[in-house]
């Protein structure tokens, strides 16, 4: 067994030890384990969600999972994430496409335990434009009142996908939050064309003033410089450190012309 391998299954230990503690209310699952490495984001969960890859590189078999227990094992039910601010319940929104600046504080809210978990104190904010009945936001994300049958119409832009319409070469910088098309080989590197869906900080290349960071779909179409380093790839999927991956517009695709850790972060 490489290094490699003994550390993605090291990665596979630990996310299966936390994959029954919470689910997002509306997170959804890769197509395919084959196809697709994807690590939670959340800066509510951290995780080293990178199971499919280990199961390919050490020949395992296992469910791929966003912060979901699919099987309840050991008699363990699975949990909604619930935030309490006042005399109101809120449940999570789930992944965001477009993260909103926060407003005004609320003040202090608690995020209910589950099993083994405990209560915990977090702060809460208002959503601008967004009455605080009807949603807010906490830890880096909206939580929607409970009881609301869809998202208000408000808050739907959240999930709208974010176009390439910047002239010239821009440089996005973020968490590499998921691949597609491709699966790291044995020794971590990914063999280009894949998709990369970033959690970019906006900035001049993305100018959202609104949006404190967007969720974006990058296309690497060629082996350019950092598509295929297993250094990049590893770290990165890992969530410890960020990205910079240097783009062009294209038919309003985001098109990598290069891909490097941002160190230091």
């Amino acid at each position: 067994m490489t290094d490699f391998e003994t550390r993605l299954k090291e990665d596979l230990a630990r996310a299966a030890e936390l994959a029954p503690t919470f689910r997002g209310v509306q997170s959804s699952t890769a197509a395919s384990s084959s196809e697709s490495v994807r690590r939670g984001h959340a800066p509510r969960w951290r995780l080293a969600a990178i199971a499919a890859a280990a199961a390919v590189a050490v020949g395992a078999t296992a469910p791929w999972w966003l912060l979901e227990d699919e099987g309840g094992s050991d008699g363990q039910a699975s949990c909604a994430a619930i935030l309490e601010v006042g005399t109101t319940r809120y449940v999570g929104h789930g992944e965001l496409l477009r993260v909103p600046r926060p407003g005004r504080s609320l003040g202090s809210g608690t995020m209910l335990g589950c099993g083994d978990v405990e209560d915990r104190s977090t702060m809460a904010s208002t959503l601008p434009g967004v009455d605080p009945a009807t949603a807010v936001f906490a830890e880096g994300s909206v939580w929607l009142a409970d009881g609301q049958p869809a998202v208000p119409a408000e808050l739907r832009v959240l999930s709208e996908p974010v176009a390439c319409t910047q002239s010239g070469a821009q440089s996005l910088v973020g968490d590499w939050v998921s691949v597609d098309g491709a699966m790291p080989e044995s020794d971590g590197a990914l063999r280009p064309p894949y998709v990369v869906m970033l959690q970019a900080d906006t900035n001049d290349a993305l100018p959202f003033k609104e949006w404190s960071s967007v969720r974006v779909e990058i296309r690497v179409n060629d082996q350019i410089s950092g598509a295929s380093d297993p250094d990049i790839v590893t770290q990165a999927l890992q969530g410890d450190t960020p990205v910079r991956i240097d783009v062009t517009c294209i038919d309003g695709e985001f098109i990598a012309s290069r891909i490097i850790l941002e160190r230091g972060q």
